[in-house]
């Protein structure tokens, strides 16, 4: 259910272009694509058996910086894996792991290439 979110909030991201630059919005990304691909390692080497605190953890920080992001599906589904985290299943710990993965791909190439329109439009 939580795929049918936009993967990117276009609105949002022109808002936060708007409020802090271009080159801030660019800084931001860059940070949180780092930041998200530690993030995605870390929930690899997480355990349902013994770190469902850490995953809950970790999946509430990555569906707020994923929502400053503006990629409002990887926010969304962060935050199914923050609310399933005490009781998930490793099988569906696995299969929300590649349905986050596959979100933070797309919305990734996404936001890479909106921000390089707004580059270029704010060069000219």
């Amino acid at each position: 259910m939580t795929d049918v979110a936009p993967i990117l909030d276009h609105q949002a991201l022109q808002r936060l272009i708007e409020d802090i630059d271009v080159d801030s919005a660019r800084i931001t990304v860059d940070v949180f694509v780092a930041e998200t691909v530690k993030r995605l390692a870390l929930f690899r080497q997480l355990s349902c058996d013994s770190d469902r605190k850490r995953i809950g953890d970790e999946a509430h920080t990555l569906k707020g910086a994923a929502g400053t992001a503006c990629l409002r599906q990887l926010a969304a589904l962060a935050m199914t894996l923050e609310h399933s985290a005490p009781t998930v299943t490793p099988d569906a710990y696995g299969d929300l792991l590649d349905r986050i993965e596959a979100s933070f791909a797309v919305g990734r190439a996404e936001v890479e290439t909106a921000l390089r329109l707004a580059e270029a439009a704010d060069a000219r």
